[in-house]
């Protein structure tokens, strides 16, 4: 069996960030996104996984990618 990959996507909240994570999960493709303050405005797939994680901690990333 093919293992799917994970993409991991630092600022899903961003302009780019958003309208990149909804398009890899239109596609299919397992999506788990970044965010340092919670979203507002705007919603995402519900296929989009969202972790709040400060990328500028080494642990909390090692966290999200074990997960």
């Amino acid at each position: 069996m093919k293992r799917r990959r994970v993409h991991l996507l630092v600022g899903v909240t961003s302009f780019v960030g958003r309208f990149l994570a909804d398009y890899l999960a239109k596609r299919g493709e397992r999506v788990v996104g970044t965010f340092r303050r919670p979203p507002r405005g705007f919603s995402l797939d519900r296929r989009i996984r969202l972790v709040r994680c400060d990328v500028t901690d080494r642990r909390a990333v090692e966290h999200v990618v074990k997960q």
